[in-house]
């Protein structure tokens, strides 16, 4: 059985993620496809815009064969975290060959280069990186000299990334800083190598080895916020989405997405389930209210300079969006404040990523396709971590620890699942509830 897995949000699918799918299969020669997404919180510090159960039978009415949960705490991470996860989630599974992902340059010369640097154990990351080079400290000359020129390039007042890239240029001495820094500045890449680092520091300490494939992105890029022919990017989509409601917009939206994506999303926006980050404003202002008086450096990826810059601004507080855009500067950027909000109101702590490590988590099924089953088999013999496909089951197989994540995640879900609600004006199926997707 061959079995490639893809790492991903859905936040909707669209046609750009049916031409993944279909490449995988055809490119790889796939039996199965596994799934790993991001439950109802994403990368970017924003919540899905639909919720992970409709997302779910989105991506196996399309060509997925099972989808697991990426919890909330990696899913709200940075690149690397992000990445890293869903690497050994999948991984854990004991039944994946390849991990497929979009990239803008597959299979470029520059990118193996700069993933070999990055997974060298005698490098060494600058601070505050989403992209980090390496676990352990530094030995050899020229680790100590990229780590000196990139702190030096920082303290002259670049940013991270105009400094990370001047200071690879100095070990990749084929390629200028502007090229690397261009090749760095797309999101694409940027998780391309991410995977594959991870990649490569879960085959180092695993016998059997995982493959890493890049598949061309095509179509709008990942902030593209134009409607184009065919392919255009989930920003642009969901843009589309969330315009007013007066605004109809069937006619460009069914050019972009699968025919039952397009129903389900019609079918949302006229019953007002789609979900807007603002959704969540009072939310997160009853959340930052609580913790005026001693701050927020407790929470994930928040500095003392941003949390007193919170505290400060906290009366001028409007809404989630409003007020990440009132938060943001040159230094820190737009999303990364969302990210550091959202962490804020879900209460992931910096401790937790100390506290909770991937290997020793779970694999949350969301669902999976009925003639798949010998694949779901497979998991259950192979995998390296519990398999949790009743959540009634879980507090018996999973550890303490990761009963916790579990719990923690389950919070999460809650709060996404009254936010509905609320705006439904009608109650929901919580987690324990929730049947999974069967197609």
């Amino acid at each position: 059985m061959k079995v490639a897995g893809i790492i991903t949000e859905y936040n909707p699918f669209h046609n750009g993620h049916q031409y993944q799918i279909d490449q995988v299969r055809s490119t790889t020669g796939a039996d199965h496809i596994v799934v790993i997404m991001s439950g109802n919180f994403l990368e970017r510090g924003v919540p899905a815009i639909i919720d992970k159960y409709t997302r779910t039978k989105m991506a196996l009415t399309c060509g997925a064969d099972l989808v697991l949960e990426l919890p909330s705490l990696w899913s709200t991470a940075s690149a690397e975290r992000f990445a890293d996860a869903g690497v050994t989630l999948l991984a854990s599974t004991g039944v994946i060959d390849t991990i497929c992902y979009g990239t803008e340059q597959p299979n470029s010369s520059l990118m193996k280069q700069i993933v070999r640097i990055l997974t060298d154990d005698n490098f060494c990351s600058g601070k505050n990186s989403d992209l980090s080079l390496g676990r352990n400290n530094a030995h050899r000359a020229d680790s100590v000299s990229y780590t000196q020129e990139l702190l030096s390039l920082q303290k002259q007042g670049l940013s991270y990334p105009a400094a990370r890239a001047q200071a690879l240029s100095k070990l990749l001495s084929d390629y200028d800083a502007e090229t690397i820094l261009a090749f760095l500045n797309a999101p694409n890449n940027i998780l391309a190598i991410e995977y594959e680092k991870s990649i490569a520091q879960w085959n180092a300490s695993h016998p059997n080895p995982i493959h890493g494939y890049g598949i061309r992105r095509i179509g709008g890029g990942y902030h593209d916020a134009t409607i184009h022919n065919t392919y255009s990017s989930a920003t642009a989509i969901r843009n589309l989405l969330l315009a007013s409601p007066h605004k109809d917009t069937r006619a460009p939206l069914r050019a972009q997405v699968p025919s039952y994506v397009y129903d389900q999303l019609t079918q949302a926006a006229a019953q007002g389930e789609l979900i807007d980050t603002d959704d969540f404003s009072a939310a997160l202002y009853a959340r930052l209210w609580s913790y005026r008086e001693t701050g927020y450096t407790q929470f994930a990826d928040c500095s003392t300079e941003l949390s007193n810059k919170i505290v400060h601004k906290l009366d001028q507080f409007i809404s989630f969006t409003d007020f990440a855009s009132l938060l943001k500067t040159r230094e820190v950027t737009y999303t990364r404040v969302c990210r550091v909000l959202m962490h804020i109101l879900l209460g992931i702590r910096q401790e937790d990523y100390l506290t909770y490590a991937p290997d020793s988590a779970y694999l949350r099924v969301l669902g999976f396709r009925r003639e798949a089953a010998p694949l779901l088999t497979a998991v259950k013999k192979e995998a390296s971590l519990p398999l949790v496909a009743k959540m009634a089951d879980a507090s018996h197989i999973l550890s303490d620890k990761a009963n916790d994540l579990l719990a923690s995640d389950t919070a999460a879900a809650d709060l996404y699942r009254s936010i509905r609600s609320i705006r439904l004006g009608q109650t929901e199926p919580n987690e324990f509830t929730q049947p999974l997707v069967i197609l």
